[in-house]
């Protein structure tokens, strides 16, 4: 990922909420890296409950769509995706 691409997310993204079924989450981006060729954002969602995840991104993914990859997962937290890890709850 450029990393003009990567400062772009961190801004559209740190601080904004993401809300799913009447309960928000803040999101706090702590890091935009890649590994074994594929590009990650770990954040922090605040809420209740709070949640510490890591989600597979793009090369020309835009914001909106991490956020909208955010709200189907917290749809159903429980799930397993290729796309969002969860590290703890």
């Amino acid at each position: 990922m450029k990393n003009a691409s990567a400062n772009h997310l961190y801004q559209a993204l740190d601080g904004r909420t993401v809300s799913v079924h009447s309960r928000g989450w803040r999101i706090e981006i702590t890091g935009i890296f890649e590994q074994d060729g594929s590009s990650w954002i770990q954040l922090t969602l605040q809420g209740t409950p709070p949640y510490n995840l890591a989600v597979k991104i793009g090369a020309y993914e835009t914001a909106t769509e991490v956020v909208e990859t955010l709200r189907s997962w917290l749809a159903y937290p429980s799930k397993s995706t290729t796309r969002v890890l969860c590290f703890e709850q």
